[in-house]
């Protein structure tokens, strides 16, 4: 019984590390986004989604973002700017 605790720990030990140190998306699994420069003229926030073997890309329809393209390998959507307070 003792084994089964122990084993049990260790791997949520891992998986909560694997988690903050974002080692699933740099390894490919789940997509991941970046923020890269805008067009020149655009005061949007571009961002850069690539897709992981396991979950595909990102979609950011939710952060009020809209689909542009796909290139190189990236999927690129235009957010809208964050409001200055």
């Amino acid at each position: 019984m003792l084994r089964i605790v122990v084993v049990a720990a260790v791997v949520a030990l891992l998986l909560a590390l694997a988690r903050e140190e974002r080692l699933f998306e740099r390894a490919g699994v789940v997509g991941s986004c970046q923020i890269v420069a805008s067009p020149v003229g655009d005061t949007a926030v571009w961002r850069a989604c690539r897709e992981g073997w396991l979950t595909g890309s990102p979609s950011l329809v939710g952060d009020s973002c809209t689909y542009r393209l796909r290139a190189a390998g990236y999927e690129y959507w235009r957010c809208p700017a964050p409001e200055a307070p």
